[in-house]
């Protein structure tokens, strides 16, 4: 009788050690996989954190800029104060709005190593009407919009090139470059105009569209270059036709920088500067 009870006793000691060692090898198992699950959870966090912080960075570069109404359509990203002009006319010269009221000027550019400036065959734009203060934000975040998606400032451009009876002051104004698209951005007092306050637009165009418009010039470049005028720094606006006049003659939008405007120092204006075509490639100054 003892001997059976010290047996059962051993027996039960070795029940329990081994319990216990299998209690301790699941418990460490266990231990392990929340180990992993944690490890696993924690390198997904850092992961997704460190993705969402890449693309908050380079949001602006997954943009599609590279044309200008991928340009354009990123603006609205940008979430700027004010109204938005209601922009209903579209040029390569400029952008105007329902009241004929000019809204945004686009930048002559040359291309192709020319040595004249021109405007595009078209353009896309928007603007945004509001306080003075409040339009120096806006041109400050379109400026800095074009700058993160590796936009290149221009130099030599002080102010929009304008038409004699254009009535806007340009408070800051800025061309942009990248290599397909061209922008310019301007801050503008438009008290004395139908707007009735200031505002802030941007107009781009595809390079694409420069060089179309540039081929077209280059004989009428020629012809003035040739002619006995001191020739400055050219640009080339929109070109007209008399339908009730010559048909060879067509009236050019031309900026020279040697002609001087009293009026409006500093400024670039166009005039108006008639040619007649000769043959297809020759024109005469007139």
């Amino acid at each position: 009788m003892g001997k059976a009870s010290s047996s059962t006793k051993q027996v039960s000691e070795k029940s329990r050690h081994s319990f216990s060692k299998k209690w301790a090898l699941v418990t460490v198992g266990f231990l392990i996989i929340v180990s992993v699950v944690v490890y696993a959870l924690t390198y997904w966090h850092f992961v997704h954190q460190n993705e969402v912080q890449v693309n908050d960075q380079t949001g602006a570069n997954s943009l599609n800029t590279g044309s200008a109404q991928g340009v354009i359509d990123g603006v609205v990203t940008l979430e700027l104060g004010g109204t938005a002009l209601d922009i209903t006319s579209y040029s390569g010269m400029n952008g105007q709005d329902s009241s004929g009221q000019i809204v945004y000027h686009v930048a002559p550019h040359n291309v192709e190593g020319r040595t004249f400036k021109n405007i595009p065959a078209s353009s896309v734009g928007a603007g945004f009407v509001a306080s003075d203060a409040e339009s120096g934000v806006n041109y400050t975040q379109l400026t800095q919009y074009l700058t993160d998606n590796k936009f290149n400032q221009v130099s030599g451009y002080d102010t929009a090139f304008t038409t004699e009876d254009d009535a806007v002051e340009f408070i800051e104004y800025s061309v942009y470059t990248s290599n397909q698209v061209v922008c310019s951005v301007e801050h503008v007092d438009a008290t004395n105009t139908s707007i009735k306050d200031f505002y802030t637009s941007i107009a781009c165009a595809d390079i694409k569209d420069y060089v179309t418009v540039a081929k077209n010039f280059d004989a009428v470049y020629r012809s003035y270059e040739s002619s006995d005028n001191e020739v400055g720094k050219i640009a080339f606006g929109s070109v007209s036709i008399d339908e009730s006049g010559d048909k060879d003659v067509i009236s050019v939008y031309q900026y020279d920088s040697k002609m001087n405007n009293p009026d409006k120092t500093g400024a670039n204006i166009y005039s108006q500067v008639d040619y007649r075509q000769d043959s297809e490639n020759s024109w005469t100054l007139l």
